[in-house]
């Protein structure tokens, strides 16, 4: 297939009517066995705020550990560069054909660099200089949910199942004005409160992604720079020695969607299954049961699952049933164990797997890829009978420059919730936020190891 047929709309519509779509599903299925691994990031933020350096330094970074690096560039900047005047957004109808055809091709710029990514037969990331979403943020909403409607598109689609993990550069305007500038982007027009508003926008645009990270200004810039790579680095299971989640144990178990209305922050609301496979080391047994869970826990009673299948042979590992061509294994690899997530938004449901390593130091490496719906039930297939599902309830929301998401379990315990903050950088304080109420900071490696979902998952034996 050409490159030219991968970008021209009309041969795009006639691949579509000609069957494309389902050739490409066949294809899916046909070569699940010798998949390449490929990462799509996106690194998105208000103006100024230091993605073109950021791309730079991170595409360095991943080839010189191994990986084959491709960068994505902006469509906007494309068409700004190329005869388009921010001056025709007062031209009536201009804008929104303007950002329905942005969308589409920053689409199908990314679908041709993925294509040529997995076609290489090399583990690679693919470098998204702003994404789907980000539209989003420029437009009305209505206008946006018009849009999508029309392009027969929605939220969870082009945002969750599209990219494994959403990094923001906060604009150099809100916190280190002083280095604010439009000298070294032709297309950038915005004042300091203009650039302020966009990029609070832009952070919005994105709620609800699981992967969404927040670097501000609380640092310089090279600091910046270095807690974005390293938590680029988790996401690809290059060790990290700095923390980007932490978690607190919150006083009260409440509807936190109804908590995010009655204090005015916009969040979602999602539903989450985990399902744990087989581990690929000795099962460690032990669960939180009615007499060693913490105070205020209540374990659930009974199977919420259909009946369990064997346990399958002692060499099954949780990635030989989804083998990634050019995946690695780091070195002193002492445990595994791996599980898939179906999350449930308002209009649509992603999947993801995650395995989770732990090396012979102690280091815990996570590495997350996102799969179809047909690649979930497969694996579900797979699931440990020692195990029960996890379900929980989690509440996304952005506060104080910052990601949270509120997880609320359901089953096999009810009584506990959770808040995760993904933060850009160990040196940046993260706290509760006050209209959350009281919580305490978890020590999921140590005394707290008993409320974390692996653990939690495990039936009494």
């Amino acid at each position: 297939m050409s490159l030219f047929f991968l970008l021209h709309p009309l041969a795009s519509i006639c691949h579509s009517i000609l069957g494309g779509r389902d050739i490409v599903e066949q294809e899916e299925v046909d070569t699940s066995l010798n998949k390449v691994e490929v990462y799509k990031f996106v690194l998105t933020g208000g103006p100024c705020g230091g993605k073109t350096t950021a791309l730079a330094r991170i595409s360095s970074y991943l080839r010189e550990r191994g990986f084959a690096v491709y960068t994505v560039p902006e469509a906007a900047t494309m068409l700004f560069s190329n005869g388009c005047s921010p001056k025709c957004f007062g031209i009536n109808g201009w804008a929104r054909v303007f950002q329905e055809k942005l969308l589409l091709l920053q689409e199908r710029l990314e679908d041709s660099f993925q294509e040529i990514a997995e076609k290489s037969g090399q583990r690679a990331v693919l470098l998204c200089d702003r994404g789907l979403m980000d539209g989003k943020g420029y437009m009305d909403l209505v206008e946006w949910d018009g849009m999508l409607e029309d392009l027969s598109l929605n939220e969870v689609d082009i945002r969750d199942n599209r990219y494994n993990s959403v990094f923001h550069l906060v604009t150099a305007a809100e916190g280190a004005e002083s280095f604010y500038t439009k000298e070294n982007n032709t297309a950038r027009t915005e004042s300091i409160p203009e650039a302020r508003k966009l990029d609070a926008d832009t952070q919005r645009s994105w709620l609800g992604h699981p992967h969404h990270f927040i670097f501000g200004n609380d640092t310089d810039f090279e600091g910046k720079l270095r807690s974005l790579i390293s938590t680029v680095s988790s996401q690809v299971g290059i060790p990290s020695f700095e923390k980007s989640t932490v978690k607190f144990l919150l006083d009260e178990d409440r509807d936190w969607e109804i908590v995010c209305k009655e204090n005015g922050v916009e969040c979602q609301t999602f539903q989450i299954e985990k399902v744990y496979l087989y581990e690929g080391g000795d099962y460690g047994g032990g669960r939180v049961s009615p007499s060693s869970s913490p105070k205020g826990v209540h374990v659930v009673s009974g199977d919420y699952t259909s009946a369990a299948p064997p346990p399958p042979p002692r060499s099954l590992s949780p990635m030989s049933s989804t083998p990634i061509k050019g995946a690695r294994q780091p070195p002193n690899v002492k445990a595994e164990y791996s599980f898939v997530r179906k999350r449930e938004g308002r209009d649509s449901t992603a999947y993801g797997q995650t395995t989770v390593q732990t090396t012979s130091e102690g280091q815990v490496i996570e590495v997350k890829r996102i799969i179809t719906g047909r690649e979930y039930r497969n694996l579900v297939r797979n699931r440990d009978g020692r195990r029960h599902v996890v379900r929980q309830t989690r509440v996304s929301f952005i506060w104080d420059g910052m990601s949270f998401s509120a997880h609320r379990y359901l089953q096999p315990i009810n009584g506990v919730s959770i808040l995760h903050a993904q933060r850009g950088g160990e040196e940046v304080e993260v706290g509760v936020p006050a209209w959350i109420g009281g919580g305490r900071e978890l020590d999921v490696q140590g005394k707290d190891r008993g409320l974390g979902a692996y653990e939690i998952s495990k039936r009494k034996r």
